[in-house]
Formats: C-alpha cells, sequence, structure tokens
C-alpha cells in the first residue's frame, strides 16, 4: 500500500499499478538508495506539482511511471520465471544507467555555468568592486550575468531532467523547493 501512496498523493492516477509495476517501483528505489526521503518531502513535492513552477515535476513523475508501465507490461507478456527475472535484471541495469547518466549529464551542466567567461567575468568585476568601490556600476552588470545564468543552468537542467525517467526519484532528494 505505501508504494501506491507514491503515484496517488496529491491526486495521482493510479493507472496500471499491480504487483509488476510495484516490484519494478522497489528496485528503481533501490537503485536511488531512496532510505533517507521523508514521506513529508514527497508530499510536498506532489504538492509542487500543482503549483505554476511544479508542471515540469507533474511531467517527470509522468516519464518515470510510462517507464515503470512499459517494463510492467513486458512481465505480463512472459509466462516463464527465468524470463521476469530477465526482464528485472535489464531494468534495475537500465535504472542504473539512466541515472549515472543523469548525474553526469547535470554535472556537466554545472561545470558549463562554473567555468563561463560570464562568471569569469563576475568573479572579476566582484573582486574589482571589493577593491575599488568606486567601480560599483560593473557590480551591478555582474549581478544581471549571473542572474542570466542561473537562468540557462535552470533551463538545461530542467531538459536534462525531462529526458530521464529516474529524475523524479532524483528530484526528490535533489531539487530545492523553490
Amino acid at each position: 500500500m505505501c508504494l501506491l501512496n507514491l503515484v496517488t498523493i496529491g491526486g495521482g492516477e493510479l493507472g496500471k499499478f499491480d504487483d509488476e509495476s510495484e516490484c519494478l517501483v522497489t528496485i528503481s528505489l533501490k537503485v536511488m538508495d531512496f532510505k533517507d526521503v521523508s514521506l513529508s518531502r514527497l508530499i510536498e513535492i506532489r504538492q509542487k506539482e500543482n503549483s505554476a513552477t511544479g508542471v515540469y515535476l507533474r511531467e517527470l513523475r509522468r516519464n518515470y511511471l510510462k517507464k515503470i508501465e512499459e517494463y510492467a507490461d513486458q512481465i505480463r507478456q512472459v509466462k516463464r520465471v527465468q524470463d521476469i527475472e530477465e526482464i528485472k535484471r535489464v531494468f534495475e541495469q537500465n535504472m542504473r544507467t539512466d541515472f549515472d547518466l543523469l548525474r553526469d549529464e547535470l554535472k556537466d551542466e554545472a561545470q558549463k555555468v562554473i567555468f563561463s567567461n560570464e562568471m569569469a567575468a563576475a568573479v572579476v568585476g566582484l573582486v574589482g568592486s571589493v577593491l575599488q568601490p568606486a567601480i560599483a556600476p560593473i557590480g551591478i552588470g555582474t549581478g544581471a550575468a549571473l542572474y542570466r545564468k542561473r537562468v540557462e543552468y535552470r533551463a538545461a537542467r530542467n531538459k536534462t531532467l525531462r529526458g530521464h525517467p529516474m529524475s523524479w526519484l532524483y528530484s526528490m532528494k535533489k531539487i530545492q523547493m523553490i
């Protein structure tokens, strides 16, 4: 019953959720080492989905559930226990790979920001404005450049998240509630 809540808290639809789906959700939770995510965090994320800024979270959840349903359908179609175990093994391997790729892509996006020309200019501008306060207008331009980089990073991060089924689980552990 607890895993059903993962889907239905906050008004989600149950869909084709059954024993096969529950088993696959359990596997994906194991991949994420989900022990330290509280039920209150889950409720917080599900409530955020209903806000104007949380629409992308709803899309992440739907992508995740679509992947669960895809593998659950495969399990339902086979008759041999060995085939079921193989599908589960492949699912776990694919979710681990997806999670690793997701982390790497997000790390790359962050490094693009850190090592960008705008960030270098911002550091120089901030240091300059501290050493010579008379050039404060450079500090204002620096703030604008940093804000632009923040917006670009968030857009790139959200695009990356949309491309990975494990993003919804990842978001429960990593994405700050804004």
